[in-house]
């Protein structure tokens, strides 16, 4: 017997689950096969869906690696020349700014590239993560002046993307100060709230509440002895206005409400969708939640919503299937 795979990509054969999915037009040239069809090894259609979720991330991630493969990209020079001087073959401002548009502007519309291509810039806002200030060792209270992760460290821990953000930010405050810039990080992470593209929904937190919604499974099979960061997008968003509209704010900036321990996200959810799916409790006792030192934060004078109203405007916004 078999069913139809529909937005999961999952196909039931014989009682067992399969991961089934077209492989891109565009990537056609990787593959001597149109299509993926594997088996996910389990009889459970809530464990087909969680690991359905999994592997189109890590396929998604491999396939972006691949098209960037066929990209044109400016091959970088290395030079003995002093690194204050540029050769007519080194890659300049310019050619960062074209791959970057190339690369990021499809489908947008000329507002994109209008603000992109504009010189006179002196006010700038980055959003990072509170990745980027987990020292080692670690504190027990975090603030944003005196943290910062290690980007080497994070790379070979496989943290890539939390080490971009690090370098990321570091080369930022670098070139804003050579160049008299104000710059202003902000650092969240966990966005609730009401997501802005369709797409965001495919993603955490946003993915397991609608899945539970839905009678389908949490994000965890057992509760991590973890915690997790998490803010109000609207909230987020006024922090960032806030300090591109005050002349004297500068610097890294924590971007979230504070730390919970993952048993109080799911319980808080919990009141709101009685009839949920939890994922097992944990035995062990809770390890305390992330610390922060908010001063810089509070300076800003944004009044945040708190953990119940975050969790219950949330779901609201995915119970009103928006898009």
């Amino acid at each position: 017997m078999r069913n139809n795979y529909g937005i999961n990509h999952i196909m039931n054969r014989d009682g067992v689950y399969y991961y089934i999915r077209r492989v891109p037009c565009d990537l056609s040239d990787f593959y001597a096969i149109k299509r993926l069809c594997f088996s996910l090894k389990t009889k459970s259609i809530n464990t087909a869906r969680r690991l359905s979720r999994s592997i189109e991330q890590k396929l998604e991630d491999y396939w972006l690696g691949l098209r960037l493969q066929n990209l044109d990209i400016p091959q970088i020079k290395v030079s003995s020349k002093p690194k204050n001087t540029l050769d007519q073959d080194d890659v300049s401002l310019s050619d960062a700014l074209e791959l970057y548009l190339k690369l990021k502007g499809q489908g947008k519309d000329q507002v994109f590239f209008r603000t992109a291509k504009r010189n006179n810039v002196k006010n700038i806002l980055i959003c990072s993560s509170t990745s980027s200030t987990n020292p080692i060792p670690p504190v027990s209270i975090k603030n944003e002046l005196d943290h910062w992760s290690d980007e080497k460290e994070q790379c070979n821990s496989k943290k890539y993307t939390s080490a971009a953000k690090t370098y990321m930010e570091k080369a930022a405050f670098k070139f804003c100060n050579e160049n008299n810039l104000r710059l202003s990080v902000f650092l969240p992470t966990g966005l609730y709230g009401p997501a802005i593209l369709p797409e965001h929904l495919k993603h955490n937190p946003f993915l397991w509440i609608k899945s539970v919604l839905e009678g389908g499974p949490p994000r965890h099979q057992r509760v991590p002895n973890d915690s997790a960061s998490l803010i109000h997008l609207q909230d987020l968003a006024k922090l960032f206005l806030t300090a591109y509209e005050i002349p004297s704010a500068s610097g890294r900036y924590f971007g979230v409400l504070e730390s919970f321990h993952w048993n109080d996200i799911y319980k808080e959810c919990q009141k709101l969708i009685p009839d949920m799916q939890m994922p097992e409790p944990m035995s062990e006792d809770p390890v305390a939640p992330t610390q922060f030192d908010f001063k810089r934060r509070d300076s800003l004078g944004i009044k945040i919503r708190d953990f119940p109203t975050i969790m219950r405007e949330t779901v609201e916004w995915i119970k009103s299937k928006p898009f």
